[in-house]
C-alpha cells in the first residue's frame, strides 16, 4: 500500500531547518516554519495543519500551532505551546536535569506567581541551599 507521502525540507546557509512541508496525494497536509536566534538556537516553530474550513473545503489552517523555546546558554529551559509550558532546571554548570515542571496555561493564569524556590520551600517544607534558591529564584 503506497500513500504517496512526500516531505520537503529547506535549510538556510547555516544548515538549520527553516521550512518543512508534508504532501500527500498532491495536497499539502502539514507546513512548518522554524525560527532561530543569532546563536543558532531554535526559538520557535509554527505548524499549519490541513483542516476543513467553514465552507467544507480542506486547506491549511489559518492560525498555526506555535511552540516557543527558551534557553540558558546551550540548555533548553522552556518549551511553551498554547496549552502547556514545560520548564527544566539543571544542576549548576551541567546539562543534568534536576527538575521538570509542566504547567497547563489555564493554571498559569490562575496561579499566584511565586518563584520555584518559594513553591518548594512553602509547599513542601524543603530547605534549599542558598545557591540553589537563588538559581530557582
Amino acid at each position: 500500500m503506497h500513500d504517496e507521502r512526500t516531505h520537503h525540507y529547506h535549510y538556510d546557509s547555516q544548515h538549520r531547518l527553516v521550512f518543512h512541508t508534508r504532501i500527500q496525494h498532491g495536497e499539502p497536509q502539514v507546513e512548518s516554519r522554524y525560527l532561530y536566534d543569532p546563536l543558532g538556537r531554535r526559538t520557535g516553530k509554527r505548524v499549519w495543519r490541513r483542516e476543513r474550513d467553514l465552507t467544507g473545503w480542506m486547506s491549511l489552517s489559518r492560525k498555526p500551532e506555535e511552540t516557543w523555546y527558551g534557553w540558558d546558554g546551550d540548555r533548553l529551559t522552556t518549551v511553551q505551546t498554547q496549552q502547556t509550558r514545560i520548564q527544566t532546571v539543571y544542576q549548576p554548570g551541567s546539562f543534568t536535569p534536576l527538575l521538570r515542571i509542566e504547567t497547563e496555561n489555564g493554571e498559569q493564569a490562575k496561579a499566584r506567581h511565586r518563584s520555584l524556590a518559594e513553591v518548594l520551600q512553602e509547599d513542601t517544607g524543603v530547605t534549599l541551599p542558598a545557591e540553589l534558591a537563588v538559581m530557582l529564584g
